[in-house]
């Protein structure tokens, strides 16, 4: 199934597994940009005010990319949320966006709760369950109330369900370590629970709030 696929700036992102189809559209933020055109891939769009790529980088990108956004440094949105706006706007009806260099790699931790923030914004509301952050030991996805079975394609070690709003009957199971139908009043970090040897699926449900969950590749 075709896919939007962002490379955002932080570094490191974990590109190395990264296979595209024709179909996919290929997307890359600011300094994203010019990492995935080294990986070898010709970007759809690139976004950004591309102030922190050289004069030659910029060049580079510019050459090897089919549509280029640029916008000035002082704005009020990051160059991720322009790209995701653009999304929205376009690309709305594809059912993944899986999101690169977003969350880790040593970069900016302001960037990082800039990009985990942003799932928050009603602006983005109707596209929340479809982005698929992704680095090199953790991948995240982000629910909105309801029921919802969670897998385990990538064999993570762990998985961590952490809300990022109160959150109305909370309820685990078919996990590890299994939680009741619960109210909590703070957004509350459940870590590092794990799947069961012969179920492939954990059940998670609620009926306010909204959760993120991560899967872990490990604890170091």
């Amino acid at each position: 199934m075709a896919k939007v696929i962002i490379c955002a700036g932080g570094p490191n992102p974990a590109l190395d597994h990264l296979r595209i189809k024709e179909e996919d559209i290929l997307i890359g933020v600011d300094h994203g940009a010019y990492r995935l055109i080294k990986a070898g891939f010709t970007l759809t769009h690139a976004f950004g005010d591309f102030d922190s790529v050289s004069a030659s980088e910029l060049v580079f990108i510019e050459e090897n990319t089919q549509t280029l956004h640029r916008y000035p440094s002082e704005k009020d949105d990051t160059d991720l949320q322009l790209a995701l706006l653009y999304v929205l706007e376009h690309y709305s009806q594809y059912e993944t966006i899986a999101i690169y260099g977003a969350l880790g790699g040593g970069g900016r931790v302001d960037h990082f709760l800039a990009n985990i923030w942003l799932v928050l914004e009603p602006r983005f509301e109707n596209i929340v369950e479809k982005l698929h952050f992704i680095e090199t030991q953790h991948q995240a996805r982000f629910y909105q109330p309801g029921h919802h079975q969670l897998l385990n394609p990538s064999q993570a070690k762990y998985l961590s369900i952490i809300s990022l709003t109160p959150v109305s009957s909370w309820q685990i199971k078919g996990a590890k370590y299994n939680l009741p139908a619960t109210d909590f009043k703070t957004p509350t970090a459940l870590i590092s629970n794990e799947f069961i040897t012969n179920r492939p699926t954990i059940e998670l449900s609620f009926t306010k709030g909204m959760i993120s969950v991560l899967w872990v590749q490990d604890d170091h």
